[in-house]
């Protein structure tokens, strides 16, 4: 936390990032979505998707269901695919896991 007279500011350790320069991999549910399925619907039905498919552990499913679910208690109506993010893991299939909400 940064404070200044006029500002506060949060800085946080990126995520995405790796070494100075690199950037990590990181694919939007609708990217996915669009990949494999084509649905585009919502979030739980594709984070359902995505454990039946053994492509997301039921935990990063678990999470995308109460992002949802607080989305809808604070009627955010913006719930599209671009708003979640996936990290592919490195394995022979197709396997992610949930980017830290930002």
């Amino acid at each position: 936390m940064h404070l200044t007279n006029e500002r506060a500011f949060l800085e946080v350790i990126r995520f995405d990032r790796v070494g100075r320069f690199g950037q990590a991999p990181m694919n939007s549910l609708g990217v996915v979505d669009d990949e494999f399925f084509g649905r585009r619907d919502n979030w739980i039905a594709m984070a359902d998707r995505l454990t039946s498919a053994r492509m997301l552990s039921t935990d990063d499913a678990a999470a995308i269901r109460w992002f949802s679910a607080f989305g809808t208690l604070i009627a955010n109506t913006d719930q599209h695919f671009g708003n979640i993010s996936l990290i592919p893991e490195n394995t022979p299939q197709p396997k992610f896991r949930l980017a830290p909400a930002y």
